[in-house]
């Protein structure tokens, strides 16, 4: 009966999941999570560069505000998680960032 009522209130949270009506336009995907950090009222955290000449579907509808992320991120390789600050971070796999050149001294030639 204990392991049946931890259960319970484990589950609780989940149906009563924050929604919002969201009313965010197809196109840009900078513009549409600007749009879901004002409409849900939520910190998104993300890089200007991984979020460049990439686009949303948009969103119009009424759903939790945990939902919406993966929605308008669907048709990208960028992926929605909740970092430990409360903040909602959208990032890419390490792999599909291009690698960023280093000037390194040739040993070579001094």
């Amino acid at each position: 009966m204990l392991a049946c009522g931890a259960w319970l209130l484990l589950c609780i949270p989940a149906a009563h999941a924050q929604e919002r009506s969201f009313n965010i336009e197809a196109g840009d995907l900078k513009a549409a999570l600007d749009a879901y950090a004002r409409q849900a009222d939520v910190q998104l955290i993300y890089r200007i560069e991984d979020v460049r000449g990439l686009s949303s579907p948009g969103l119009k509808r009424r759903l939790p505000i945990e939902q919406a992320p993966a929605l308008l991120l669907q048709g990208t390789p960028l992926k929605a998680r909740r970092d430990v600050s409360g903040a909602i971070v959208i990032a890419g796999p390490a792999a599909s960032r291009p690698p960023v050149p280093i000037n390194m001294p040739n040993p070579s030639n001094p």
